[in-house]
């Protein structure tokens, strides 16, 4: 497979994970297996493959369909006929302030080789975690992925300010969900800039991208389900 391959894959990933902490910052709630998809990626150290990393191609299909939206300037809204313009331009604004502060928190986060280290071996101790409880999503194994992104990852840049509903943010659970995608979208960002993705490809090289998701979401991923 192509490099662009790969890093649309990546980036898919990544937009999964933004995607999530919009539906539950909002609604409170986000497709369970997007999820997971996401969190299990976190837990994957070493693989072959890109895909392998989120199990597959077709466990990113939300993430694709994002990634099509965003790279089409399409509003992210279900059902725009009951919302106004505002407020789809300011959901959109959201969702572009996400992405900009997650791959400006990886770029601090690979200058800082010690708190990588850090990380890695903390979901190590996770990923542990998660074979005793037999889930991925236990709200213990969230809480501590939660905290690994709280103490180390968050303190390096500005905070990401998750805008939704504050019933929503106030609920534990929910925060320790979008804190885990956090760091699942860190990881994803990760992944694109190792596979030689930077921000201005998603600027200049829009149209390839674009092909590209195109391509896996509307031929490989059918091609897998059958």
């Amino acid at each position: 497979m192509s490099n662009l391959h790969d890093q649309t894959i990546a980036l898919a990933g990544f937009y999964q994970a933004i995607q999530a902490i919009d539906e539950l910052a909002r609604t409170g709630n986000t497709p369970q297996h997007d999820v997971q998809t996401c969190i299990e990626s976190l837990f994957i150290f070493d693989t072959p493959t890109t895909e392998a990393i989120y199990g597959g191609i077709v466990a990113l299909k939300s993430g694709f369909n994002g990634l099509i939206k965003q790279l089409n300037g399409d509003t992210y809204l279900n059902d725009p006929s009951n919302q106004t313009d505002k407020n789809s331009q300011k959901m959109n604004i959201y969702l572009a302030q996400y992405v900009i502060g997650v791959m400006h928190l990886q770029k601090k986060l690979v200058k800082q080789p010690s708190i990588l280290d850090t990380v890695t071996s903390r979901l190590e101790v996770a990923k542990r975690q998660a074979e005793l409880f037999s889930s991925t999503t236990h709200e213990n194994v969230l809480a501590n992925i939660a905290d690994i992104y709280s103490e180390n990852i968050s303190p390096l840049a500005a905070k990401i300010m998750v805008q939704g509903e504050q019933n929503h943010l106030a609920n534990t659970l929910t925060v320790n969900k979008i804190r885990s995608l956090l760091l699942a979208a860190v990881r994803a960002a990760i992944l694109w800039s190792q596979l030689g993705g930077r921000r201005w490809h998603i600027l200049f090289k829009r149209k390839k991208i674009l092909q590209m998701a195109n391509t896996i979401l509307n031929e490989e991923i059918p091609k897998k389900l059958n």
